[in-house]
């Protein structure tokens, strides 16, 4: 299944450094990461992780902006630079 987040671009690459440096995905890290808080295992300190991530990540965006799927993939990193 196949869902759609909104999550700050700063974010997403960090996080996708993170994981490379883990030997694994952006992909992973958040299936994994469900997986975990869906069976119930330490459930707390899944919670508590994913929150203090969160809070020492987060964007400087002003509220309630939102990124368009297209916005978040453009840049180098990703061989496009605009439209």
């Amino acid at each position: 299944m196949n869902i759609t987040l909104s999550v700050e671009p700063r974010t997403i690459e960090d996080v996708r450094i993170w994981a490379a440096e883990h030997g694994t995905s952006l992909n992973a890290v958040v299936r994994d990461y469900l997986a975990q808080l869906a069976s119930g295992t330490e459930l707390e300190e899944a919670a508590r992780t994913f929150a203090d991530n969160a809070r020492s990540m987060a964007g400087k965006s002003a509220p309630g902006t939102r990124f368009s799927r297209n916005d978040v993939y453009q840049g180098t990193r990703f061989g496009t630079t605009g439209q």
